[in-house]
C-alpha cells in the first residue's frame, strides 16, 4: 500500500524536473516571459541590482520606489503588476556606467556645472542605450529590455534644453537650439506596463525633489506630472485609457501619500514648500 502511494510522487516529481528544462527552452525560443521568470528577477540580489545598490546607491531606491508606483498601478487597473515591479527594478541600469552625473547619486557638486549642455544631455541619454546594452548582456527577457528602451519615450530633456537657451551665445539666429538634440532617442511605450512605468518614473523622481507639504499639493503635483506626457504625447501608442490613467494616479497618490504622511513640517519648511508648490518642475527638468 505504501510503495503504491510512493510511486505517484516519484514520477509527479520526475515529470516536474523535466517539465522545468523545457518551460526555460519554451520560453527562450518563443521570447515569452512567465511569472515564473519574472519572479526569479524580482529578487534585488540579482547582478545587475548588486551593481546598481553599491555603484549608484540614489538610483536603487528611485528604482525600487518605482517598482513600488508601477507595480500598485498595474494591479490598479489589472495590468501585469510583475512585470511592472521588474521593470521597475532595472530601468534605469544603464545609470551604473556614469552614476554620478545623475542629481540622485551627487554627494559633492554637480558634474554638469562644468560641461555644455550638449554633452551633458548626451551623458542623460545614453542611460537608456547602456541599460538596454547591459540587460542584453544579462540575459533579462524583452520585456524588461522594452520597459528600459522606453521609459524616458522621446521626451525633452527640459533641464539642459533650457540651460543651452540660456547660455547659447545671444548673436546667433533664433532656433539655433533644436529640441530634437535635447530629446530621448525612444520608442514611445506601446503597453499599459510600459505606460506605467514612464508615469511612475517621472512621479517619483518629481515628488521625491519637490516633497509636497500635503495631500492636496501632492495629487496637483501628480496630476501635473501625468498630464506632461500626456500634451506631449508620449502616451499616444499605449492603450492606456482615459479611466485607467485616471485610476494610476488614484494608486500614485495612494502609494505616496504613506510615504509622506508622517513627515514633520517645521515653521521654515512651510514657507519653502508654499513657494515650492506654486512651481512644479517639468518632466525631466532634473537629470535623475
Amino acid at each position: 500500500m505504501a510503495v503504491g502511494r510512493v510511486i505517484p510522487l516519484l514520477i509527479n516529481a520526475a515529470l516536474i524536473l523535466f517539465a522545468w528544462p523545457l518551460l526555460l527552452l519554451f520560453e527562450k525560443g518563443f521570447s515569452i516571459t512567465t511569472d515564473l521568470a519574472l519572479q526569479e528577477l524580482s529578487d534585488t540580489n540579482h547582478p545587475l541590482m548588486k551593481k546598481l545598490m553599491n555603484e549608484a546607491p540614489g538610483t536603487f531606491h528611485h528604482s525600487l520606489q518605482v517598482s513600488n508606483l508601477a507595480e500598485n498601478a498595474a494591479n490598479a487597473i489589472g495590468a501585469n503588476g510583475m512585470l511592472c515591479r521588474v521593470g521597475g527594478y532595472f530601468h534605469d541600469i544603464g545609470k551604473t556606467d556614469r552614476p554620478q552625473f545623475f542629481v540622485e547619486n551627487q554627494t559633492e557638486g554637480n558634474r554638469h556645472d562644468v560641461l555644455n549642455p550638449i554633452m551633458s544631455q548626451k551623458i542623460i541619454r545614453e542611460h537608456v542605450s547602456k541599460g538596454v546594452e547591459m540587460g542584453r548582456e544579462a540575459g533579462l527577457p524583452t520585456p524588461i529590455l522594452d520597459i528600459i528602451q522606453t521609459h524616458h519615450g522621446t521626451s525633452l530633456i527640459r533641464f539642459f534644453f533650457d540651460k543651452a537657451q540660456k547660455t547659447t551665445d545671444r548673436e546667433k539666429e533664433v532656433g539655433a537650439i533644436e529640441e530634437e538634440d535635447y530629446r530621448y532617442d525612444g520608442p514611445l511605450p506601446t503597453t499599459k506596463e510600459e505606460g506605467i512605468l514612464m508615469l511612475a518614473d517621472g512621479v517619483e523622481a518629481a515628488s521625491r525633489a519637490v516633497k509636497p507639504a500635503d495631500e492636496k499639493k501632492l495629487d496637483a503635483l501628480i496630476g501635473q506630472l501625468i498630464e506632461i506626457p500626456l500634451e506631449d504625447g508620449q502616451l499616444d501608442q499605449c492603450p492606456l485609457t482615459i479611466p485607467e490613467i485616471n485610476a494610476v494616479r488614484e494608486s500614485f497618490f495612494k502609494t505616496l501619500k504613506g510615504v509622506y504622511h508622517q513627515r514633520i513640517e517645521y515653521p521654515e519648511e512651510k514657507e519653502k514648500a508654499s513657494s515650492e508648490a506654486n512651481s512644479v518642475p517639468s518632466q525631466n527638468s532634473n537629470p535623475s
